[in-house]
């Protein structure tokens, strides 16, 4: 899939990076960008082992944002929208071409205050914003959803999982409750690991002690060895590819 990056917000507004190739960001980078609270190279976009694209944070002082969080590193996907510094950049997919101009349309995201007042006809055109998009669709499929109870449980003591390898290294999770699932389907506890299961593996309370449990032991390993379940010790590691997570405990 080819994609490319659209600054949607800031001095650079409506430029167009393909990414056909590796590129940094910053006041010195290949997207060069005049603003003293970005680093001279703030950011890299590489590619990643299944061949898809990563937005690495390059070590700088104010780093990257996905929404209002700060990440040191992420796929990238169409569709997603990350900020560095008073820039936003929105990735996008398959553009077409008119006339050797890039023709990509994209709401607007986090512009400054516009300097006139778009006509009434013009605004009609335009299209929906995200969140609208999602709130026509819930108020459509309202009856669809059913509240649910989850019943939760306090992890005694608090699990504390550190990434020591890979595309997240020196991230650092606690989960005081659960059972807990972590893995790229989740939305709290994602591991951005290319190739990793939707779910790698749940934390669990018991009455002997915190469990580990995984439906993946070939991928995803406990002290590198294929483990359906076993209650987890300090200094344990769980392995998925490249990642490597150090398994401690709070005092």
């Amino acid at each position: 899939m080819n994609m490319s990056l659209r600054v949607v917000a800031g001095p650079l507004k409506d430029k167009v990076f393909p990414l056909n190739k590796a590129l940094t960001i910053g006041r010195q980078g290949d997207i060069s960008i005049e603003d003293p609270t970005i680093s001279s190279i703030h950011a890299r976009i590489e590619k990643g082992p299944d061949g898809g694209w990563i937005l690495l944070d390059n070590d700088s002082k104010n780093g990257i944002k996905l929404g209002e969080t700060k990440v040191k590193s992420s796929p990238l996907k169409a569709g997603m929208v990350f900020h560095i510094g008073d820039h936003s950049f929105a990735v996008v997919a398959e553009p077409t071409k008119e006339a050797g101009t890039v023709v990509i349309p994209m709401p607007k995201v986090r512009e400054a205050k516009a300097t006139t007042k778009p006509t009434p006809a013009a605004a009609k055109k335009r299209q929906k914003y995200w969140y609208e998009a999602l709130a026509d669709f819930l108020k459509t499929n309202k009856d669809a959803f059913k509240d649910t109870t989850r019943p939760l449980t306090p992890l005694e003591p608090a699990v504390i999982l550190e990434f020591v390898r890979g595309l997240q290294m020196n991230s650092k999770w606690v989960l005081g409750y659960g059972p807990r699932k972590l893995g790229p389907g989740t939305i709290d506890l994602p591991i951005w690991e290319p190739g990793a299961p939707e779910i790698c593996f749940e934390i669990q309370p018991t009455a002997e002690g915190i469990l580990f449990k995984t439906a993946h032991p070939d991928v995803v390993r406990l002290n590198n060895e294929p483990v359906d379940s076993r209650l987890l010790h300090v200094g344990d590691t769980i392995s998925i590819h490249e990642t490597l997570i150090e398994v401690d405990f709070t005092e």
